[in-house]
């Protein structure tokens, strides 16, 4: 349901909006007031076409260069959604660059669902308008737009049917199984050669897992002696811990015993500062007396500047007062003056306020003797508009039964009865109706030119009527202002403001005298200030300087008893270390050969180590620490190349394993594919042959369709036409299931004959016919969200008219309904109706 559209330079339109009714809506107006043009924008804004218009330049206003649409609607959902559509022409060839937006209402926000700003293309666009109102391009055409002109065209038939109703899906199906059956019957050739790959596939993987077995044997008897050497690189490994811990601890005494040496100079150098400073001070509690006098004297300035500074600001707030009432007064007097001139202004123009309410009186008469004049030539126009109305009528009842005698012209039968025709009287009755048809042209012509005559005289006077309505406002806007000028003078007349601002600029020149004495007095006092701050920072630093040195002095002597008390516990441990270090060396010499020139080196390393037990000085320690480095690197490099040796011939096999094992499995997933290929084809074998069945099923599932579809229209158009039609005529209703076209049977023939709609049936008829046909396809297809009805009256006779729009507004009742006519308009029961102007 469409609840509001918005249409920018969209043909004549070219800023029009338009709230729609939930169930039935009238438009309705003079010829090319713009009313199927509506129609073409819910068109264009669903499917960002309209058909028949080949370019989007043709759906533009004159020399505009934008166009758009905006519908507002409920889905099936019963959520509200935008859909927005625009189109910018360019270039001499008015080229359209378009764009879309689709959004989801909600009470404080829109949501985005799709944009082409943001790469969603129409074809989504269509998917998702399909899903939300049940909507396609197709079933817009056949079941929602019944086009002006064109609703009796589908009596014919409609070869869009097809895809509507999913024949042509059928159809498609049919020759994807025939094409399908084909491939697989090509690809099940294959099935032999490759059973055959399979076959030899397992020859070459038992081959492989013979050589795997060998390389696995030469792996484990490596790995064994790879072990044993890891083990004497463990314990290699132990000493070099050992050696390591030797060199931190050789490091912490080199530090300690630097650290100490440092502290000795530090204290040597604070004490000789402290000297200096204590010369100076050879009364040191007179320093002190001084600096505490000096703090009391800054203090003491301190509270005297505060209080003086606030004095300041008080008499500052005092003139500030002061000024803004001076303002405020200045104020007063400029706007009395105002007032006056401004009253003298208004009221110069007319001579007094008195002549002005009489000249509004004299234009309020003249206003409604032009009302007046405009309601009588209004009456008129409306009496030649009825007339128009019974004439239109008059002359379509005429074509309409020329139409039918020269359809009979070579017929010599009644269509209604079969009985024969005069054919001379046919031809005199021809000839009567063209010459009533040239007098009715005639009569139309001279009111023609009536109306045209009374429209501009009504437009004269409307424009005379706004003139004089604008003259009345401008002059009550007049004397408004005039009242108010007059009240706002009165209120500020009764005070005497010069006088006030006098007396109010004496006591501003006092205060700001007295406010300058106090700054100056102020500025002195904060020099005094600054020199005594000045005096007690000098006294502050050196007191400050002299604590500072005495507490480093503290520090620094605290630190070197501790990194004295420090070295002699480094030593103590490292002795301790040397201990456990030599025991594990005498250990592991023992378990070697004394020809082993490893187990010499070590027992000069353990004599070192008693050396330095006995001179105890940082020099042995040194040596003891190079030694043991050199000793343990040394042999830990080469037990590490004779382990990499073995190591990369390790890796080798592993790689040569796993080489091996990646042909198996290369084998294996041959096997697999081949296996699976083998399963696919025998598969697509019985497929080939299920397809082949199928093919026959959707040619059949084709001919059902048509057969059901066609009597189900049959019932529904027949039951429409009874309820559009205030006369019961047909006996049954054929439709063809081929081409869709509808043979009728006329109430009293034989039930087995039946005459094409489209030829047998008169202009009104056919349309009745087209207008039961439309609403059927509307119904069965998928139940329309809306429907547009462009003038379903033409050829229509006032009594069957009648009778139509009422039935059409039943229909309002399942279904919003958006009807375009100019018959009747005043005699339809309608909520919302939409005159459209030119």
């Amino acid at each position: 349901m469409i609840e509001s559209i918005r249409l920018k330079n969209f043909r004549k339109h070219k800023d029009l909006a338009l709230q729609l009714d939930s169930k039935f809506n009238l438009l309705h107006g003079r010829n090319n007031s713009g009313k199927t043009t509506i129609f073409y924008a819910i068109e264009y804004c669903l499917f960002g076409n309209v058909g028949g218009f080949k370019k989007i330049a043709q759906l533009a206003g004159f020399k505009e260069n934008i166009v758009g649409v905006e519908l507002i609607f409920k889905g099936k959902d019963g959520e509200k959604y935008k859909i927005q559509r625009m189109h910018r022409l360019k270039g001499k060839s008015r080229s359209a660059e378009g764009n879309f937006t689709l959004k989801k209402m909600m009470e404080d926000k829109e949501k985005y669902i799709l944009a082409s700003d943001f790469g969603n293309r129409e074809e989504e666009l269509s998917l998702k308008l399909l899903e939300i109102l049940g909507i396609s391009k197709r079933f817009f055409e056949t079941g929602v737009h019944f086009a002006q002109g064109d609703i009796s065209n589908i009596l014919k038939g409609d070869e869009k049917l097809d895809i509507v109703f999913g024949i042509k899906t059928a159809t498609a199906l049919s020759n994807i199984f025939r094409h399908r059956a084909l491939e697989f019957e090509k690809e099940v050739k294959m099935l032999d050669t490759f059973e055959e790959l399979i076959s030899q596939a397992r020859t070459e993987k038992k081959e492989y897992h013979d050589k795997l077995d060998t390389k696995h044997n030469k792996q484990i008897t490596l790995e064994s002696e790879i072990k044993n050497q890891k083990s004497i690189l463990h314990q290699l490994e132990d000493f070099k811990e050992y050696s390591e811990k030797i060199s931190e601890n050789v490091k912490s005494l080199e530090k300690t015993e630097k650290v100490v040496k440092e502290s000795d100079i530090k204290i040597e150098l604070i004490n000789k500062d402290l000297e200096e400073l204590e010369t100076k001070f050879e009364t040191f509690e007179a320093f002190k007396k001084d600096l505490i006098e000096q703090k009391d004297m800054v203090n003491q300035f301190n509270e005297t500047i505060k209080n003086r500074e606030k004095e300041s600001s008080n008499l500052q707030e005092e003139i500030n007062r002061a000024e803004n009432k001076k303002v405020e007064l200045k104020t007063l007097k400029n706007q009395r003056d105002g007032f006056l001139e401004d009253l003298d202004s208004l009221i110069k123009d007319f001579g007094s306020k008195e002549k002005l309410k009489e000249k509004i009186k004299d234009f309020e008469d003249e206003n409604g003797e032009i009302k007046k004049k405009l309601s009588l030539m209004e009456n008129k126009l409306t009496e030649i508009q009825n007339f128009f109305r019974t004439i239109e009528r008059k002359r379509g009842n005429i074509k309409g039964i020329l139409e039918r005698r020269k359809s009979n012209k070579d017929n010599q039968k009644c269509e209604y009865c079969g009985s024969s025709i005069d054919s001379e009287k046919i031809k005199s009755e021809i000839l009567d109706c063209k010459s009533k048809l040239k007098e009715i042209t005639k009569e139309i012509g001279e009111n023609e030119q009536k109306k045209d005559s009374l429209v501009n005289n009504i437009e004269y006077i409307r424009e005379e009527e706004k003139t004089c309505y604008q003259e009345i406002l401008r002059l009550k806007n007049t004397l408004k202002k005039v009242n108010e000028t007059e009240e706002k003078a009165a209120s500020l007349s009764e005070k005497d403001l010069g006088k006030e601002i006098k007396n109010l600029e004496q006591k501003i020149n006092k205060l700001a005298k007295e406010l300058d004495e106090k700054n100056e007095n102020l500025k002195k006092l904060k020099e005094d200030l600054e020199n005594s701050t000045k005096k007690l920072a000098e006294l502050d630093s050196i007191n400050k300087q002299y604590k500072k040195q005495k507490e480093k002095l503290k520090i620094i002597e605290e630190q070197r008893s501790k990194q004295q008390k420090q070295y002699a516990d480094l030593n103590e441990k490292f002795l301790t270390l040397l201990g456990t270090t030599g025991n594990k060396l005498e250990k592991y010499s023992s378990l070697l050969e004394k020809e082993d020139p490893f187990s010499q080196s070590l027992k000069k390393l353990i004599d070192q180590i008693q050396i330095f037990k006995v001179e105890k000085t940082l020099n042995s320690a040194k040596k003891l620490q190079n030694h043991f480095n050199e000793l343990i690197i040394s042999k830990l490099s080469e037990i590490s190349s004779n382990l990499k040796h073995l190591e990369d011939q390790r890796l080798q096999i592993i790689d040569d394993l796993e080489e091996i094992k990646e042909q198996i499995k290369r084998l294996d997933r041959n096997i697999a594919n081949n296996e699976k290929k083998v399963s696919i084809l025998k598969i697509k074998k019985d497929l080939s042959e299920k397809y082949r069945n199928f093919q026959e099923i959707f040619k059949e599932t084709q001919q059902i369709i048509r057969d059901g579809v066609s009597t189900a229209l049959e019932e529904k158009i027949l039951e429409y036409q009874q309820l559009l039609s205030p006369e019961d005529e047909f006996e049954k209703i054929h439709i063809d299931n081929e081409d869709y076209s509808l043979s009728i049977t006329p109430k009293g023939i034989d039930i087995t004959e039946s005459f094409p709609a489209w030829v047998y049936e008169g202009g009104g008829y056919k349309l009745l016919l087209g207008l039961s046909y439309k609403f059927s396809l509307s119904e069965l297809i998928s139940q329309a969200p809306f429907l547009l009805i462009d003038e379903p009256t033409e050829f229509i006779d006032a009594y069957t008219r009648e009778s139509l729009l009422s039935n059409i507004c039943s229909i309002a009742e399942k279904t919003q309904v958006l009807l375009i006519t100019h018959q009747d308009v005043d005699k339809i029961v309608c909520d919302n109706r939409i005159e459209l102007k030119k």
